[in-house]
């Protein structure tokens, strides 16, 4: 998937089979001089929630140095399925 973005850049994304349990999302950019940082946006931006949700639903995530002038945004997350939570709802009492 190729995109631009609102302040006029370029990205790349895709998806990449990591290991078996495993997949890995990759979003390369020509900025390689701006690093990614979690941050706090304010109540009203329209923008800057991106590494949250990384944050928050990947496994682990990082940044590579690309060809240059490029980086490599990475998140992992595992496929395996979890386990289903116990409500209590529906158990037999008594």
């Amino acid at each position: 998937m190729k995109a631009d973005d609102s302040r006029g850049g370029r990205a790349c994304a895709r998806m990449v089979p990591y290991r078996s349990s495993r997949i890995r999302i990759e979003v390369t950019d020509a900025r390689g001089d701006r690093r990614p940082a979690l941050r706090e946006p304010d109540t009203g931006a329209e923008s800057g929630r991106g590494l949250l949700l990384v944050e928050a639903l990947a496994d682990r995530w990082g940044v590579t140095d690309g060809p240059h002038p490029r980086k490599i945004v990475w998140a992992e997350l595992s496929l395996s399925v979890p386990e289903p939570a116990s409500s209590g709802s529906g158990a037999a009492s008594g």
